[in-house]
């Protein structure tokens, strides 16, 4: 029972694959359009994702060697005084 079973649900999945590599080769271009459309989101998506790290760490890395400000500050009521 077991045995029959398993053979039927791996005859099913061997038609399934079949009735894919069928339909892929009937509807090439869509396929392999579609198929670009994902590689090329997904490249795109690696590629900015991949940047802004670098990004990061080399605007870190500038910072930190150059000693720059956190931030300024800015007024007409600041003076010297102020500051101490």
């Amino acid at each position: 029972m077991k045995l029959q079973k398993r053979l039927l649900i791996w005859n099913g999945e061997l038609m399934l694959f079949k009735k894919m590599l069928r339909d892929i080769r009937k509807h090439k271009t869509q396929f392999i359009s579609i198929f670009l459309m994902a590689f090329l989101g997904v490249f795109v998506f690696a590629g900015v994702g991949g940047e802004s790290v670098g990004l990061e760490v080399n605007s870190d890395n500038f910072y930190n060697e150059t000693n720059l400000a956190d931030g300024w500050i800015y007024s007409m009521n600041i003076n010297d005084l102020f500051l101490y």
